[in-house]
């Protein structure tokens, strides 16, 4: 009776596991800070809730949300607390789900080393730099705002920083590794924001890292549009690179896709490196199984896919 019983239940679980899909569900957003037609985070919102809403009501149980990845830049100016109460105000939804966030050059506190003492801990209770598992996936936080400069009295925290990254990558390898950081180290350019594009110091320092250890996925923010790389590995296109996503569309102004060749990212000998990019309010919904991590961005209210790829494990 017992081994009976046993075969059935067997039986089942085979028919359940391979009848049936699901993934653990992650969202993307990033650039919620208040700008015009966002003042105190009334777009974001919006845009954070419309995203909540969209994996409720498109995941299949026994899929659910397990969480939700930020890119930065949630308020204007890192030092005043009444945006980042805003902030807190216009995501309590987001607030009752998991947080992974890292730090966008707005959120700073620019000069004030006691990092415990900055709105953003406050808020996130995160450090500058942080590793977690979620599911299959190890994500991986970083500070792009921390520069290999030797006049700054911030550069033995990135020499920390970094060193740190190498050794966790070292511990969990073999896992989906997705790190994050705010400033895109491959961006084409966007024509009217000035400093924005590539943050040639990320692609130097952490893009080789990334690369020797087989990371999965870099997600970024910083430039208010959605971008998406084709595989890139030293610098060129390739089977075995890393893509590289820019998902700053969470309220803050959005910037006009990269449609001049010069703006468009490309490689030393001019071949375009960029697969999608579009100016649009969005959200982008990862859906990791055991071997595939599916993206897809999501335009706010219309739910237009503006784009769908996947990622196998490297």
């Amino acid at each position: 009776m017992k081994k009976s019983l046993f075969c059935l239940f067997g039986i089942f679980f085979l028919f359940f596991h391979f009848s049936y899909s699901w993934s653990d569900e992650l969202i993307l957003v990033g650039d919620c800070r208040q700008a015009s037609g966002n003042e105190n985070h009334v777009l974001a919102e919006k845009i954070i809730n419309d995203a909540i809403q969209y994996v409720q009501d498109n995941s299949q149980p026994p899929s659910e949300l397990q969480g939700i990845i930020l890119t930065g830049d949630y308020v204007s100016r890192g030092k005043d607390p009444a945006g980042w109460e805003s902030f807190r105000s216009a995501y309590s939804a987001a607030f009752e789900y998991p947080l992974y966030p890292c730090l966008g050059n707005h959120d700073t506190e620019v000069f004030d080393l006691a990092y415990k003492r900055w709105n953003y801990y406050e808020t996130f209770q995160k450090p500058r730099w942080y590793s977690v598992d979620i599911g299959n996936v190890h994500l991986i936080s970083l500070d792009s705002d921390l520069s290999w400069n030797p006049l700054s009295p911030e550069l033995l925290l990135e020499i920390m920083q970094y060193h740190w990254f190498k050794k966790d990558l070292r511990r969990n390898a073999g896992k989906f590794n997705i790190v994050i950081w705010h400033e895109p180290a491959y961006s084409s350019h966007p024509a009217e924001s000035k400093g924005h594009g590539s943050n040639l110091f990320m692609r130097h320092r952490y893009v080789p890292v990334c690369e020797a250890f087989g990371v999965d996925l870099v997600l970024c923010g910083h430039n208010h549009w959605y971008e998406r790389t084709l595989p890139i590995k030293n610098g060129i296109v390739s089977d075995e690179g890393i893509t590289y996503i820019t998902a700053g569309g969470g309220g803050a102004n959005l910037y006009p896709a990269a449609v001049e060749q010069q703006d468009k990212l490309k490689d030393k000998d001019g071949n375009i490196l960029s697969a999608a990019n579009a100016s649009a309010y969005h959200f982008c919904v990862l859906s990791v199984s055991d071997n595939t991590i599916t993206i897809k961005a999501v335009q706010y209210q219309t739910h237009e896919i503006l784009d769908s790829f996947e990622v196998q494990k490297n």
